[in-house]
């Protein structure tokens, strides 16, 4: 899982568990793009991911085959 800031260019990525579960901490207010890959499935980006103060922000992906 990788998350781009829009506005730094910034890139944070992480591994989810086995249960498909991940965190992105800590992030600053803005747009972000999240992007999720594993092997054996498709891509999947979401653009206009937006992040307000003190809020927490919940993408749930479904990946194809």
């Amino acid at each position: 899982v990788s998350v781009l800031d829009h506005a730094t260019g910034n890139v944070r990525s992480v591994t989810s568990d086995l249960s498909g579960y991940y965190t992105v901490s800590p992030l600053n207010p803005g747009q972000y793009e999240v992007k999720v890959e594993a092997p054996g499935f498709q891509r999947y980006e979401q653009t206009g991911v937006a992040l307000r103060v003190d809020e927490r922000l919940r993408v749930d992906v479904t990946l194809q085959l």
